[in-house]
């Protein structure tokens, strides 16, 4: 099953091309008019956790977020930075895989999910590459 995924998504990265927008790590926050509402404020505070490196931090921030306001327009930001946290934790590259893919099967529209696509071939190439894919 994951031999087809990295296929799929090998196909995907071809057709769509890796340079559709910015870099997950050169990718803003909410804009400063938008930090006027409790989610916004919430989310840069986690983000701010993520810029800075502070993983731990960040994952609580994450949760808390995610927790509180479960509909903000900044979910699917907060829930693309759980998976990348993950993987920052040392978390298994099948569960940081899977992470991405949920994301991804919840969030096909989101501005991140081509950032969770290009994620998921890097993965998986990584465990062909070990002999696990």
């Amino acid at each position: 099953m994951l031999r087809n995924t990295v296929k799929s998504l090998i196909g995907f990265v071809l057709v769509a091309g890796l340079g559709l927008g910015l870099s997950a790590a050169t990718r803003p926050g909410p804009a400063p008019a938008d930090i006027q509402t409790d989610d916004a404020k919430a989310y840069q505070q986690a983000y701010n956790f993520i810029l800075s490196e502070k993983w731990t931090e960040a994952e609580k921030a994450l949760s808390d977020f995610l927790r509180t306001y479960p509909e903000s327009r900044w979910s699917d930001d907060a829930r693309y930075w759980q998976c990348y946290l993950m993987e920052k934790k040392g978390a298994g590259q099948e569960a940081v895989f899977n992470c991405f893919k949920s994301f991804v099967d919840d969030n096909p529209s989101s501005d991140w999910a081509d950032d969770a696509r290009a994620n998921m071939v890097r993965i998986c190439r990584a465990l062909a590459k070990a002999g696990r894919g």
